[in-house]
């Protein structure tokens, strides 16, 4: 940038870095009476990564500087479930992240009273929750849905009853 002798040099736009802040100059712009030649100044940026579980709840939050990776938390448990692993890849943030613990179920499909076996007493609770004569927990509701069609009717207890028989 030109300017006249005496002027300051206010009219530079400021440059950009991607993941960083520019915070100013390393040289005092005004009245410039000689050339003079300055090195643009950056913060790097910083982004909030949050952990959080199944449920929405949080299980930890930090912040990251842009291009780093944030620090895995504790794996997380959950009943009936095993952890598989987070929802986002964190070895590079580069923006606010939300990462969500991720699970698949750790019971038998099929072993409706979680007792790690399939056998006739599974039929008859899933043919009890099928009549609404059990609240089921969201476990069981799993479970006893055989076919996937989410509800537990008399189609699912029959279909335990056809796994117990084929062993």
């Amino acid at each position: 940038v030109t300017v006249l002798h005496g002027e300051n040099a206010d009219l530079i736009p400021d440059p950009e870095r991607t993941g960083y802040t520019f915070i100013g100059w390393d040289a005092d712009l005004d009245n410039i009476t000689s050339d003079v030649t300055t090195t643009a100044l950056y913060e790097i940026n910083y982004y909030l990564v949050a952990f959080v579980d199944w449920d929405g709840s949080m299980i930890s939050r930090q912040l990251v500087a842009y291009g780093q990776a944030a620090e895995l938390p504790e794996e997380p448990q959950r009943e009936y479930y095993n952890f598989i692993g987070w929802s986002a890849d964190t070895s590079c943030i580069t923006e606010e992240t939300i990462v969500v613990a991720q699970y698949s179920i750790a019971i038998a499909i099929g072993d409706v009273n979680t007792d790690g076996s399939v056998n006739i007493a599974d039929a008859l609770i899933a043919l009890r929750i099928a009549m609404d004569l059990e609240t089921p927990s969201e476990i069981q509701l799993i479970a006893a849905d055989i076919n996937e069609d989410m509800c537990v009717n008399a189609a699912d207890a029959q279909l335990i009853l056809r796994m117990i028989i084929a062993g």
